[in-house]
């Protein structure tokens, strides 16, 4: 007994062990068992080019479980197959010639399709079970494809586009089984044909689509000229490659373009009449055109005027549509002759009135009217002489009282009634004049008669008189005009009785009304003066009120503030600079932020203020002017400006006679100061002096000598210059002439980067002195202006000898402003003053009790992106400087005993230190909301009652009680309020 595994032929030997002779031996066959699904193989597949209704097969190579294969009658019914997927699937198992069986799948409705092959006996799926397959769809179908216009509803009776709007059309392409079929856009071509010819529409992406073969595909085409256009779609046929036409799904197979909207450029208007007749109407056409040419756009509101001599009168517009297009028609009525000037308006539809058209018109007369016409210039007057030759004239008018100015042979007839009409001639004058002349024989009244077509002109008839000669002519006149004037001189006398009798009424009325209005005017009087006065008394009571209050406020609100204050100016770019292109590395990105690009990146920087390239003087004054009132109530106040040479610091500071800078500004918001706000109750003493601190060497620039040499001293609050000139100033233009004398004499330098570059320090230092005309009080402040020289890199200026020189001490200077600056920022025990002479006369404006106020002057070309960035740095270091708080100056008062007092302006003792009550709360949140030097005098009044309650000791604290007197007080400790502060 044996058992094989391998299919085949076989030769079967047996025998008895050792004996040769004994052996037998039989030939047999093995074959294949029953199939195994392990051991089966699919192979050969063609579904992944499957197409609706064409079979696709794969081949499947079946063995038994030891891996021989059955032979292809078993295979057959040893195999089961079945599809499923979108739609019914044909699965057919067949034998294959070479052995295995062959399935054969066909499908008509395209999609993803699932193919499972299992053992016939058990049902056990095959390996490789089952098979994932895409029917594609089949070639395209020319019946089955449809085209709609993309954007039309599918109950859509008539498609509109506007001109010059884009046409697209959808073209769906399917199989002869209805499934969407690929067609290329070289397989596609379609037109539209109307009025502007055959527009072709070329193939476009669908959406989502590439160029290539899609199974929906979009054409598109720009039609200009309105009308109605039909649709031809045709797709080529994929055997004989012929286009053939295909039919619309829905929509109808025509467009209807309609004109697009309303351009006043190609709005014509016609027909306007150069010569009308005055009231007759005449006409003219706007034809509302879109920028095709397409008339009777929509859109637009029209509107015409008349103008003339006499004034503007509106035109009427009647709109209609002339055989479906728009059309507007003008109608102008004029009565009165001359020249006119028609306008015609559109209004679009951003409210914008534009003028379309602009003719001259001429109005002429109507013709003759007999009511309007008229007998004038009788010659002579007063009638006629016997004998003599006499006349009139006749002025031919139109029924609007229009003059005729030309001739229009009208025929006036003249009769007058007792006279041969032989004797009477009517001439045409031209420019609408007749003149009628006559000789009548015989004294009389005679009717005279003035007719055009029978009907009486105005004046007509009229009574003539005769006289037998000049001396009864010249009588009758006389008589007339004596009656004429006595007749006015009747109506006149009777006029001015009539006023004398009622001034006689009004006079009686007023004698007894007399004493009653002298005794209540007398009172009424008094009392409005008594009234007047204590209004008056009030109103200054409380206006002195006001203005103490205003001031304390002011001040208050600077103190608190406590440090430096930065403010940043971009210079704009140079016209050479704007020429060449050069890029900004600045970007002003509010009032307080100020970016800069460098070495590829950009860094904010946050100030108390930022002005940008475009920012004038006034707008950089506005913010600094508040510092004069700080001066005037006894502070020390500085501003200075820092930056590299070229950054418009000198211009900020000085600025240039017709746009002056915060020098000038600031001395003339001074003086008004004085005299506008401060003058009923201070008087004030104003000196002024300008230093110069040129290579470490201090000059008085106003000295009798230029440039003179000085040396500083110390003294209890920094550095001083003994027998430095100090002039009195009483004006501004008095200041103004000292400041120009003065900065002639400042050092100037030309190099590569500023031609007129500043080659010193220039500190304008102003005294302001005020004495209380009430109490005698004196205060004491000082506002010092200051223009640093610039920074510069010698290897970018150029400079050598004497300006190497300067440019060296410059940099030193300013290097150590920048180590006391870091020495403040860091409160440091040691603040190294004495490096510099600029630090040294600096010292009561960055250390002592000064209000300080910096200005950043930076130059936005990429060519300084360097410096600007380390200016925009430094001054961010000195925004975050705290200082001491600033601190008034008062001179003691020496009363009449000898002894002096302090008029309660002395700092009041600091509070102890301990735990905080529940009234109290930190300083910063007592001023918070009070950043803003703009705010309104009730949020300030508000901020300092938040102050006093933050502050222990001060006046309106919860415990009422005003703080003691100080007695000493330590330079590092901040001081507490006191009432008068």
């Amino acid at each position: 007994t044996f058992q094989l595994d391998t299919a085949g032929s076989y030769q079967v030997q047996a025998g008895i062990a050792g004996v040769a002779e004994s052996v037998i031996s039989a030939d047999g066959r093995c074959v294949a068992g029953a199939p195994a699904a392990s051991s089966c193989r699919i192979s050969g597949s063609s579904l992944q080019d499957w197409v609706a209704g064409v079979p696709a097969r794969f081949h499947i190579q079946l063995a038994d479980r030891f891996g021989n294969a059955v032979p292809s009658e078993a295979a057959v019914s040893g195999v089961a197959a079945h599809g499923t997927g979108p739609g019914p699937v044909a699965v057919t198992v067949g034998a294959h010639p070479g052995g295995g069986a062959d399935v054969t799948c066909v499908a008509r409705i395209a999609g993803r399709y699932s193919i499972a092959v299992a053992d016939g006996a058990t049902g056990e799926p095959l390996l490789g079970s089952p098979l994932e397959a895409e029917l594609q769809p089949g070639p395209v179908h020319v019946a089955a494809c449809s085209y709609a216009v993309a954007g039309a509803s599918d109950a859509a009776t008539v498609v509109t586009f506007a001109a010059g709007e884009p046409v697209v059309v959808a073209v769906t392409a399917r199989d002869r089984w209805g499934n969407l079929a690929q067609v290329a856009p070289a397989g596609l071509q379609a037109s539209a044909t109307g009025p502007g010819g055959s527009v072709p529409l070329q193939p476009v992406a669908a959406p989502g689509g590439g160029r290539g073969p899609q199974q929906q595909l979009r054409v598109a085409g720009t039609i200009t000229r309105a009308g109605v256009y039909t649709l031809a779609v045709a797709v080529a046929d994929p055997v004989s490659l012929a286009l053939s036409p295909i039919s619309p799904r829905t929509s109808p197979n025509s467009i209807t373009v309609v004109p697009g909207e309303l351009s006043p450029k190609h709005t014509a208007v016609q027909g306007v009449p150069v010569t009308i007749t005055a009231g007759q109407p005449a006409t003219f056409t706007i034809w509302p055109t879109d920028q095709n040419a397409n008339r009777g756009a929509p859109g637009g509101h029209f509107s015409a005027d008349l103008v003339s001599a006499e004034g503007s009168s509106p035109v009427a517009l009647e709109e209609s549509a002339q055989g479906g297009v728009r059309t507007v028609t003008g109608i102008i009525v004029a009565s009165r002759s001359g020249s006119c000037t028609l306008s015609v308006y559109v209004r679009t539809a951003d409210q914008q009135r534009l003028l379309l058209a602009r003719a001259q018109v001429a109005v002429v007369e109507a013709p003759t009217s007999a009511a309007d016409s008229y007998t004038t210039a009788f010659h002579p007057e007063t009638g006629a002489i016997a004998g003599v030759p006499a006349g009139f004239l006749i002025r031919a008018c139109d029924a609007h009282g229009n003059e005729r100015r030309s001739s229009g042979g009208d025929r006036f007839h003249v009769e007058i009634r007792g006279v041969a009409a032989d004797a009477i001639t009517v001439v045409d004058q031209g420019s609408g004049s007749y003149k009628v002349d006559y000789c009548i024989p015989c004294e009389g009244t005679y009717t005279v008669t003035t007719t055009l077509g029978g009907r009486h002109v105005r004046g007509s008839p009229c009574s003539l008189t005769v006289f037998r000669d000049v001396a009864a002519l010249a009588g009758r006149e006389m008589e007339a005009r004596l009656a004429d004037s006595v007749g006015g001189l009747r109506r006149g006398l009777a006029q001015a009785r009539e006023l004398q009798a009622a001034l006689r009424g009004e006079a009686a009325q007023l004698e007894a009304f007399i004493p009653v209005l002298i005794q209540g005017a007398a009172s009424g009087i008094n009392d409005a003066l008594k009234q007047q006065e204590d209004l008056l008394a009030e109103a200054r009571a409380a206006y002195q009120r006001e203005a103490v209050e205003r001031r304390r406020l002011h001040n208050l609100v600077q103190e608190l503030r406590g440090n430096i204050r930065v403010y940043v100016r971009a210079k704009p770019l140079s016209e050479e600079e704007a020429r060449a292109g050069v890029a900004s590395v600045v970007r002003c990105d509010s009032d307080h932020r100020v970016s800069c690009f460098f070495q590829g990146s950009t860094k904010a920087f946050d100030f108390d203020r930022v002005f940008g390239p475009t920012s004038s003087q006034a707008d950089v004054f506005a913010d600094v002017s508040q510092l004069v009132t700080s001066a005037l109530d006894g502070y020390n106040v500085c501003v200075f400006a820092y930056g590299q040479t070229g950054a418009g610091k000198t211009f900020t500071m000085e600025g240039t006679p017709a746009d002056p800078g915060i020098n000038y500004r600031t001395m003339k918001e001074l003086f008004r100061s004085i005299e506008e706000d401060r003058a009923t109750d201070t008087n004030y003493d104003i000196t002024c002096s300008i230093v110069e601190i040129y290579n470490e060497v201090v000059h008085d620039l106003l000295a009798e000598e230029p440039r003179e040499q000085v040396e500083l001293q110390k003294n209890a609050t920094g550095f001083e210059i003994p027998g430095l000139t100090d002039v009195e100033v009483t004006s501004p233009d008095q200041i103004f002439d000292i400041m120009a004398a003065g900065f002639e004499h400042r050092a100037v330098g030309c190099h590569d980067i500023n031609a007129h570059s500043s080659r010193s320090h220039c500190l304008l230092i102003v005294g302001v002195t005020g004495t209380n005309i009430s109490n005698g009080v004196r205060t004491v402040g000082k506002l010092t202006l200051c223009d640093l020289a610039g920074s510069e890199r010698i290897n970018k200026t150029g400079a050598t000898g004497l300006t190497l020189t300067e440019a060296q001490n410059i940099n030193r200077s300013l290097l150590e402003l920048g180590n006391v600056i870091s020495a403040l920022m860091q409160q440091a025990a040691h603040v190294p003053y004495r490096n510099s002479k600029l630090t040294m006369l600096l010292q009561d404006s960055l250390g002592g009790d000064a209000k300080a106020l910096m200005f950043c002057n930076v130059a936005p070309a990429a060519l300084h992106a360097g410096d600007t960035f380390s200016s925009l740095n430094f001054a961010s270091k000195v925004a975050n400087v705290v200082l001491k708080t600033p601190q008034r100056k008062f001179e003691e008062i020496v009363d009449d005993g000898g002894s002096t007092a302090s008029s309660g302006f002395q700092p009041a003792a600091r509070a102890p230190a301990g735990p905080p009550t529940p009234s109290t709360m930190p300083l910063g949140q007592a001023v918070s909301g009070m950043r803003s030097p703009a705010g309104s005098f009730s949020s300030l009044a508000s901020a300092a009652r938040r102050v006093a309650t933050a502050v222990p000791g001060a006046v309106g604290a919860p415990n009422g009680k005003p703080a003691a007197a100080a007695t000493s007080q330590s330079p590092k400790t901040r001081p507490q309020w006191s009432s008068a502060d």
